[in-house]
């Protein structure tokens, strides 16, 4: 090609690229592997914080009107996702009023969704796993008629791929599909009809469900199968609180924000990273006494399931790694998340945790280390049964800078009393000093406000299940 005609191509590119920015509203990343061809107006293209990684790359294609293409948060794709609404050519018309939609968290390594059909509406829904050869082909292309009646046979309404689907390989996934939530596609399978119940293994030409009552995990075979990487032992949240109870030990939890330091260095909103609080952390987490217990969240290790929530599932496909290198599988472990069951889910009867959870200071004199106001607005109060309760108050934010201060303070009480600790990362390496002095101290960050939601939600269940019952039939 001469110099000519590649510069009246560039000129002919960047008016074309005008006329999609200019009549239609695109809101994409800065990068080079995100191609536009969009003849129409009105049409939406909104791509949110996608992670393309060098070999990846989308094609959007689209002709028509009042389109729309929304690709989530922390969408990951490794290979070439091609997205075709209608087609410039004498056979097809436009195509109008088309959503599509990839969901936050979602993994790709290549796919491509295709639609020459008005009104179709199709998704794929979040923290899903798709691999190379993937095909969603929303349309027959051509209308189907009845010799009788003259109707369209074939109408296209869309395809709906639910949360936490896994789909396998060179897979293709037909119009007017439904796959539920939690279910695999097999590798090559042609997916048609409507797949609704949940945790179901699909496969075949044409799939079928071949296996209920399953899940699955983007975690490494080598960490599950065979024992090959044994997963530490974490004990279960009412198996620690009766530690607590029957030993008296100290416990300090480590989670999401603890780790964040140790690993990342990284700042939380309320505790600036600071090397000294990073070192004491890592103190407190290979320490070996007898009389600290130390916790980590047990679902770190477990398979997916529908209690981990999104944010979860994204932050441990990152961290999990680490994690298992830094957890000794020799180790027993609490279970950190102990403080805050009713936030989990939890599926067991918090009536009756909470009680035994209350146990622990039952009769007891206590003091509370915590920012200042966070008691204010809680309807009920978790530590209404203590003999005593002190308080001591300490910096809402980056607590640590006065860490020194705040633990030779607590130094000076008696160590007949029980430390309750609430304030972030602080309180993790407060317990263990405090443990190493002989106190007993219990890190349990958000153990009041988890308590004051549960009552209130249990307090709600209640007056609904009285006006229930005497109400008329």
């Amino acid at each position: 090609m001469g110099l000519l005609k590649k510069i009246k191509k560039r000129i002919y590119h960047a008016y074309l690229q005008k006329l999609i920015y200019r009549d239609n509203r695109i809101e994409i990343p800065k990068t080079q592997r995100i191609k536009l061809d969009i003849v129409g107006k009105h049409n939406t293209v909104i791509l949110k914080n996608q992670n393309i990684r060098k070999s990846g790359r989308i094609n959007i294609k689209i002709y028509g009107d009042n389109n729309t293409v929304v690709i989530g948060q922390n969408v990951s794709l490794s290979g070439t996702v091609n997205i075709f609404i209608g087609q410039q050519h004498h056979n097809y018309a436009p195509t109008y009023n088309v959503n599509f939609s990839i969901g936050a968290n979602t993994s790709i390594e290549g796919m491509t969704y295709c639609t020459f059909n008005s009104g179709t509406v199709a998704s794929i829904g979040e923290n899903c796993m798709l691999a190379y050869g993937i095909t969603l082909f929303d349309t027959d292309a051509h209308p189907v008629f009845d010799l009788d009646t003259h109707q369209i046979i074939n109408y296209v309404r869309g395809i709906h791929i639910g949360n936490h689907v896994w789909i396998g390989a060179n897979a293709t996934v037909l119009k007017n599909c439904a796959i539920a939530d939690d279910c695999i596609i097999g590798w090559g399978s042609v997916v048609s009809g409507q797949f609704k119940k949940s945790h179901c293994s699909i496969a075949g030409n044409p799939a079928r469900v071949v296996r209920e009552n399953i899940t699955w995990d983007s975690y490494a075979y080598e960490y599950c199968q065979n024992g090959q990487i044994a997963s530490p032992r974490v004990m279960s949240p009412e198996q620690t609180v009766d530690m607590i109870l029957s030993k008296h030990v100290s416990l300090c939890r480590f989670g999401d924000g603890e780790f964040d330091i140790m690993l990342k260095h990284a700042n939380l909103p309320f505790q600036k990273y600071e090397e000294g609080l990073c070192k004491k952390l890592w103190d407190a987490w290979n320490c070996d006494g007898n009389n600290l217990l130390v916790a980590t969240n047990s679902f770190y290790f477990d398979a997916w399931n529908v209690a981990h929530s999104a944010w979860t599932k994204h932050y441990l496909h990152k961290v999990r790694n680490q994690l298992q290198a830094i957890h000794n599988p020799n180790r027993q472990y609490g279970a950190a998340e102990l403080s805050c069951m009713y936030k989990m889910g939890a599926d067991i009867d918090l009536d009756n945790y909470y009680a035994k959870l209350r146990q622990i200071w039952e009769k007891q004199d206590i003091v509370l280390v915590h920012g200042a106001h966070i008691f204010d607005k809680l309807q009920y109060d978790i530590f209404d049964n203590a003999k005593s309760v002190e308080h001591i108050i300490v910096p809402n934010l980056h607590a640590f800078s006065e860490y020194d201060d705040i633990l030779s303070r607590l130094k000076t009480f008696d160590k007949t009393k029980l430390f309750i600790l609430i304030c972030g990362p602080t309180a993790t390496i407060m317990a263990y000093d405090l443990a190493r002095s002989g106190f007993w101290a219990l890190d349990l960050g958000h153990v009041a406000k988890n308590y004051d939601w549960f009552m209130q939600k249990r307090a709600t269940n209640t007056t609904e299940a009285i006006l229930d019952f005497f109400s008329p039939d």
